[in-house]
């Protein structure tokens, strides 16, 4: 019986979307800045305080982008919302921090650190914004939670199915 009923709702991978959004990647990166400021070799360069200002002012940034669009996903049933998650994947992850790698080699910190190690968390943070658009913009259950239109028809009673589909009874 279950199979002939809509997705709907934040339930399964759309709640573990809102959760990540809301609560983990903004734990994360709090955490990330945290231990990042505490590296003690780092303290005596001239730069280092407005360097560590404007990492809390990315984290802050990020964590209000992210908890924001996942506050959005949780509550609206519009397809803005979608549009939001989707917004907020793409700037608050890769887009934040490649200005996040700017700045770094602006404030003179090129020598100490490796510029390679910023475009390998870029592509990663790439690959994740990805795989979720396409879940958000592809799924069954966003498209009827938010609305969206969806290029594959999705039945709406037990009887429309075709005659000849397997779920048809």
């Amino acid at each position: 019986m279950l199979r002939h009923q809509r997705l709907t709702g934040v339930e399964g991978w759309l709640r573990l979307l809102v959760i990540l959004m809301v609560f983990i990647w903004p734990l994360a990166a709090i955490s990330q800045q945290h231990s990042f400021v505490r590296d003690a070799n780092l303290a005596y360069h001239p730069s280092w305080q407005p360097f560590v200002f404007m990492g809390w002012a990315l984290v802050f940034g990020r964590s209000v982008w992210f908890v924001w669009a996942g506050y959005q996903l949780y509550k609206q049933r519009k397809p803005a919302a979608v549009k939001t998650g989707v917004v907020a994947l793409w700037r608050a992850g890769p887009g934040l921090t490649f200005l996040g790698g700017v700045i770094l080699m602006m404030q003179d910190f090129a020598p100490m650190f490796d510029a390679s190690v910023v475009w390998r968390v870029i592509v990663v943070e790439c690959v994740i914004s990805g795989i979720w658009t396409a879940y958000l913009l592809k799924s069954e259950r966003v498209a009827n939670t938010y609305r969206l239109e969806s290029s594959i028809p999705v039945p709406q009673m037990e009887n429309d199915y075709p005659s000849d589909h397997p779920w048809a009874d």
